[in-house]
């Protein structure tokens, strides 16, 4: 069987900040999802940048 990795990000960005979710499949299992908030500006976007 042959070991599959999968990433899905969910952004938010309705308000001064913005919320981002992290959601990894490895071989069809979930691994917990990783939520963080950023300021919604460029430093916040740098901030995410190295999130991920």
């Amino acid at each position: 069987m042959t070991n599959t990795l999968e990433n899905f990000i969910g952004i938010d960005l309705s308000k001064p900040w913005f919320d981002a979710s992290l959601l990894t499949v490895e071989s069809g299992q979930k691994l917990p999802i990783k939520t963080e908030r950023f300021d919604n500006n460029t430093k916040g976007i740098h901030s995410f940048e190295r999130w991920l």
